[in-house]
């Protein structure tokens, strides 16, 4: 069952590694051009759609920006020309490579019906060096926007039977509610995580900066421990547990590289079940001039607060004012109304899309993009709210996952999970096991959870001087090399491996 981001990264990965080289950022620089010219050219290209042509022009400017002192330029060089990578590795179906894959993900379906779904223009694509290009996880999102052809997929439909079979036949009946006390069953947890990449997909020279995503503190995530990074020489700083984001920091020096890369994460948590008792009136009244309030109610990166957003959240509520019951409403009518899908986080926020107002328009998107639409609606309506994440381990592996939370006062941060909440929609189970499910999810949270951020754009630990592949969230290691022409992610995310937690 793919609720979470991983899916997407690996795709972004696996294609930028075979569509690329890491090489050094070198390119001449005896062009008879100016570099201020060059990237003047490269920035009409771009603004083009000529991302092939405009990423070759900006690395050869690049460096002649830098020996004439243009730094800002130079900086914007190396982000426009990582920003068409990511296109181009998110994008990569031709239309007719689109209609071989249709073909063969819905056999049974008329081929009048498919090709109707790519005339509508509804089917995500993006125009790459003049063409109209999809989104490779077009056939897989589909599926989740129609129950009858995901039902249909055998593999699909047994994981979320699974899931929900899981969730109502352990999770629920595993504990019982206490009012006052809403940190029960608590369970610890050990992580090894590992990357490993051959020496020859990285450059001779150059330092490899690696922030590796690490639990923190937060509610009910507690006893938070690093155990070990290897090799300890490439630590730089003390892992970060204790803020709004967990990473651990990392500079490989590459000229000292003999052979391949191999990095080693271990960590332990424990992490404790979340069931709310909320008396509505017994919900106290915000103070506005609170820190917290205003940090989480406010209009910030992808979790945008728009003017039809507003409207859309006041048309839920209907003039509910507790927010508590607001928050319900809100939940209740996303299980019904937004459908799961993958995204194509690395090209949204490049393009000047914040991920809610992209699940707004379009009415669907994955854990992160639901959770941030969700915290948009019930910010503007004054409830503090934010997207908060790392992963999952319902079916015993890790998967990347985002859920929701909503601040209350005299409760505190009250969870929610819309998209793990849609799982019986598209599942085969019975009616009771539905909505005790769907239940579940709004003010409960299961245990088996790993928190690495408390919310999305969160800043790292340091933050990045240059642009890493999904500034969001933490979920895969996130990396800057001035000495790649690739994006960094393209190669570690390939290495990256998280092993069953351990308990």
């Amino acid at each position: 069952m793919k609720f979470t981001l991983k899916h997407l990264f690996v795709l972004v990965a696996i294609a930028a590694l075979f569509a690329l080289t890491a090489a050094g950022c070198g390119g001449s620089t005896s062009s008879a051009s100016s570099g201020q010219a060059l990237y003047q050219k490269a920035n009409d290209l771009y603004k083009a759609s000529q991302y092939t042509k405009a990423e070759k022009l900006y690395w050869k400017a690049l460096p002649m920006l830098a020996k004439e002192g243009h730094a800002a330029e130079a900086h914007d060089c190396r982000t426009r020309a990582e920003n068409g990578q990511a296109y181009m590795a998110t994008y990569t179906l031709t239309r007719s490579d689109l209609a071989k894959k249709l073909n063969e993900a819905f056999p049974n379906v008329p081929q009048s019906e498919k090709d109707a779904w790519i005339r509508s223009g509804k089917l995500e694509h993006m125009t790459i060096d003049g063409k109209t290009m999809y989104y490779e996880d077009v056939a897989t999102n589909i599926a989740y926007r129609n129950v009858e052809l995901f039902r249909a997929n055998p593999q699909m439909l047994s994981r979320y039977n699974d899931l929900v079979n899981v969730v109502t036949g352990t999770v629920i009946p595993g504990a019982t509610a206490v009012p006052n006390q809403p940190y029960i069953n608590p369970a610890t947890f050990g992580e090894t995580a590992t990357i490993t990449v051959p020496r020859d997909q990285l450059p001779k020279t150059g330092t490899l900066k690696i922030w590796l995503p690490v639990p923190i503190q937060n509610g009910p995530q507690t006893a938070v421990t690093v155990i070990s990074v290897e090799p300890a020489s490439y630590l730089k700083y003390p892992p970060s547990t204790d803020g709004d984001i967990g990473d651990a920091y990392l500079e490989v020096p590459l000229d000292q590289l003999s052979g391949d890369l191999g990095i080693t994460l271990k960590y332990r948590f424990t992490r404790a079940e979340e069931r709310f008792v909320v008396d509505p009136a017994k919900v106290g009244a915000y103070d506005k001039s609170d820190a917290v309030y205003i940090e989480y109610t406010r209009s910030h990166g992808n979790t945008a607060i728009t003017s039809p957003i507003k409207k859309q959240a006041q048309a839920i509520v209907k003039g509910e004012k507790n927010p508590y019951l607001a928050a319900k409403k809100i939940y209740y009518w996303m299980l019904k109304n937004v459908k799961y899908s993958h995204m194509p986080h690395a090209t949204l926020w490049p393009r000047g899309i914040p991920e809610s107002v992209y699940v707004h328009t379009r009415r669907y998107g994955d854990c992160g993009a639901q959770s941030m639409y969700f915290s948009a609606m019930a910010r503007s309506l004054g409830i503090p709210a934010r997207a908060t994440g790392g992963y999952q381990t319902l079916l015993g592996n890790y998967g990347d996952h985002f859920w929701a939370e909503f601040y209350l006062p005299n409760y505190g941060w009250v969870p929610l999970d819309t998209s793990i909440g849609q799982a019986p929609e598209l599942a085969t189970v019975t009616p009771e096991q539905a909505r005790a499910f769907e239940d579940y999810y709004f003010g409960n949270m299961d245990n088996l959870r790993c928190v690495v951020q408390k919310t999305t754009d969160a800043i790292l630990v340091p933050p990045a001087a240059d642009r890493v592949l999904l500034p969001l969230a933490l979920q895969s290691p996130a990396g800057n090399c001035d000495t790649m022409q690739v994006l960094p992610e393209s190669v570690l995310w390939g290495g990256w491996a998280m092993g069953p937690p351990s308990q």
